[in-house]
């Protein structure tokens, strides 16, 4: 039997969706944009956001982001979608597709005991931070697996003896293409939201340490003010803070830029370096993930032993110091950034998926 994209209605359930600010929210979006486009019928499960398509909103009147913890909000999420969904009942092969986390990936079990998915899918986005054995009983239920960090791929994969694939976000397609914007000249740039996470203190102190060089940060988030108070406090002047912008003048603002830099404590793959990328920009990574498979020491970038200030200027400096040396590393990210395009990811996981139902119904 042979079974084509558009026999498969694709279940995707996660809370948020764009314009939901997040790097997960804009992967789920542009995967179900790209598998819609090959035929597949695709189903957004939310609690927030602005579906672009086929959609069930559970809870509308409560936004879900607001509960602590994550392991509360996700169970309140998935036993209100079943109380909430009607399941459509035809020829079409259903699957369950989760986003998120371990809490996620158990709490599903109650939408699956009302969709009946022929397979279950489960992505992890972020790094796995928890045992073994939470991993092990989270998704003991689902089928497939997808991680969007290259180093929590193979680790899901020892826990849980089961294949784990790496899927790690695309840049879309504009940042690819001259930018349509103009944007103020920096030397080193980041794009992300304002987390802790992100460390943007690292940023701020290499910035206090080459005032020679302009720093720009673009994102928004609830950290903010704390960094507007460091900036202020330091006496720091060569980092601007521009905010959350559309993806145009996120293009723009790379293509403005010489270098850019991603220095967070612990992350998947950062959507904003593939961006970077794309846009023919050197990159500098902390080890917040395995980057190996992306990144090739002083080939098209660095990425750190740790968090040292002094070892991230040291990689800076390398990007920097030599023109014709950074005009070639962004040609090479160039090339790297072609291999990642929502069309493959989508034809990638579509094809992982349909390979799972045929083994479930043999």
């Amino acid at each position: 039997m042979i079974i084509s994209a558009d026999a498969l209605r694709l279940y995707r359930a996660y809370p948020r969706l764009p314009p939901e600010i997040g790097g997960m929210e804009r992967h789920i979006a542009q995967l179900t944009a790209a598998q819609r486009a090959q035929g597949v019928d695709v189903v957004n499960i939310f609690n927030a956001g602005e579906p672009d398509g086929p959609a069930q909103q559970v809870l509308p009147k409560r936004n879900l982001n607001t509960i602590k913890p994550g392991v509360l909000r996700d169970f309140l999420f998935y036993a209100a979608a079943r109380g909430t969904l009607q399941p459509v009942r035809d020829n079409r092969f259903t699957v369950l597709h989760v986003h998120g986390d371990w809490s996620a990936f158990l709490a599903s079990r109650f939408l699956a005991g009302r969709l009946r998915p022929v397979v279950s899918v489960a992505s992890i986005h972020g790094t796995a931070q928890r045992s073994a054995a939470f991993y092990r009983t989270a998704l003991a239920a689902h089928d497939l697996l997808f991680a969007t960090g290259y180093g929590d791929a193979h680790r899901l994969a020892g826990w849980t003896g089961k294949p784990v694939h790496h899927l790690p976000s695309a840049p879309l397609d504009l940042f690819f293409e001259p930018p349509s914007r103009n944007a103020p000249q920096t030397d080193v740039i980041a794009i992300g939201n304002l987390l802790p996470n992100k460390r943007n203190d690292l940023l701020i102190a290499c910035a206090l340490r080459r005032p020679h060089l302009q720093f720009s940060i673009y994102g928004e988030g609830p950290e903010r003010k704390s960094i507007e108070t460091a900036i202020a406090a330091s006496g720091c002047s060569n980092v601007r803070l521009f905010g959350r912008v559309d993806p145009h003048q996120v293009a723009a603002a790379l293509q403005a830029a010489r270098l850019f830099v991603n220095l967070s404590g612990n992350e998947g793959t950062p959507t904003a370096a593939l961006e970077a990328m794309a846009c023919g920009l050197p990159v500098v990574l902390t080890p917040s993930n395995d980057y190996g498979w992306l990144v090739r020491e002083g080939i098209n970038g660095y990425v750190t032993r740790g968090w040292d200030i002094e070892e991230i200027l040291q990689k800076i400096d390398l990007c920097l110091a030599d023109e014709e040396r950074r005009r070639i590393m962004a040609a090479a990210n160039r090339e790297v950034a072609r291999e990642h395009r929502w069309s493959a990811k989508a034809a990638f996981v579509t094809g992982k998926i349909i390979e799972a139902i045929e083994k479930a119904i043999r």
